[in-house]
């Protein structure tokens, strides 16, 4: 009985996909990302905050709430709510004295951090929101 030729099983293996030897190499590296939105204010934020993002109007439950100031994480550069992937959102600023309430519609961008043919693809989307003009000082 004849034998196969390494060179032919390698070949064939080769040709047949069995071996990534048509990338040349090519290599992803591992920097991870996070999809999402990210809120950020239109003045610098000052005194305890919280950020409210809600996919209806008015009368829904906020989805995602972001408490920042004294004993929180601060937020002078905003908020981000991780995965938050609606077409639109009404987002409120409240702080001690008053709230401020923007509708905002969002353009989510795609980005691949590892080059388009790696993973991870991560979406997300930024706004700028005004802070209420009355907020609490006393942190």
């Amino acid at each position: 009985m004849r034998r196969a030729s390494p060179f032919l099983v390698v070949g064939i293996a080769f040709l047949s996909g069995g071996c990534d030897l048509l990338d040349y190499g090519k290599a992803c590296t591992e920097i991870g990302c996070r999809s999402g939105l990210q809120v950020n204010f239109d003045a610098p934020a000052t005194g305890v905050l919280r950020v409210e993002v809600r996919v209806n109007g008015p009368g829904s439950q906020p989805v995602l709430v972001y408490e920042c100031g004294a004993a929180a994480l601060g937020c002078a550069n905003g908020a981000f709510f991780d995965d938050f992937d609606a077409p639109a959102a009404l987002i409120t600023v409240v702080s001690a004295n008053s709230s401020q309430s923007t509708n905002v519609e969002l353009d989510y961008i795609v980005t691949h951090p590892n080059g388009e043919d790696c993973p991870p693809d991560c979406s997300n989307a930024t706004v700028v929101v005004a802070v209420p003009s009355e907020t609490d000082l006393a942190s």
